[in-house]
């Protein structure tokens, strides 16, 4: 009688351990649910590590920090275009109506391409270092849909991905052209690193691409 007991008890317990298991157990909604905010979890953190990559070095990893700091930044960097966009505008104030025509003509380049994108070389004493070459890096957009500010934010956004190039000084201006549209100009003076591979022609098409992608999103959305 009393081995009976024991062993109804075992199976009552063993029933109810089961019984649980299965309670605790979820279901494939809850399972779908749980996929899907592990999924959102990681492009999440994805993508804060994408952004904290574009800001300046030192950036503390925390994402209260990088939200700081990228509103930081993308804030001295429309001030900085803003700054030199009116110092611009007051030089070209300066010029004859004639010269100031030639001087945007020739800016511009007698191109009509929607993107154009030129890189000269700098000859200068001051960089005796034969592992330094200096360039003047030209970005001219015609667009009526694209700032001179969001044209400088993404050439910089795509300068901080190339490990061999730094940037030395920046102007940007924009005036109208014959055709009422807007001719928006960048030059950005660039030290370039010859101690790691360097191609000219693919790092002239790479900022091309990335202006014209950009003048291609802001089209799409109008």
């Amino acid at each position: 009688m009393l081995k009976r007991s024991i062993s109804f008890l075992r199976s009552l317990n063993l029933m109810r351990l089961r019984e649980g298991i299965q309670a605790t157990r979820p279901t494939s909604s809850q399972l779908h649910h749980m996929i899907s905010e592990r999924k959102r979890r990681e492009k999440l953190n994805e993508s804060f590590h994408t952004l904290k990559s574009l800001l300046p070095p030192g950036t503390k990893k925390d994402k209260a920090s990088v939200l700081t700091t990228a509103r930081e930044y993308l804030t001295s960097l429309r001030a900085q275009v803003a700054e030199l966009s009116k110092r611009n505008q007051q030089l070209e104030a300066r010029l004859p109506p004639a010269a100031k025509e030639a001087y945007n003509e020739e800016a511009a380049g007698s191109s009509n391409e929607r993107v154009s994108v030129t890189l000269t070389q700098v000859v200068s004493e001051s960089t005796p270092d034969q592992d330094q070459q200096i360039f003047d890096l030209q970005v001219v957009l015609r667009s009526v849909e694209c700032c001179t500010e969001d044209m400088v934010i993404r050439i910089l956004e795509f300068l901080k991905q190339v490990n061999n190039v730094s940037l030395m000084s920046l102007e940007a201006n924009t005036w109208m052209s014959g055709s009422d549209s807007n001719v928006n100009r960048v030059i950005l003076r660039l030290r370039v690193d010859q101690g790691t591979e360097w191609d000219e022609a693919a790092f002239q098409e790479a900022v091309r691409r990335v202006v014209a992608d950009l003048a291609l999103n802001n089209c799409r959305n109008q």
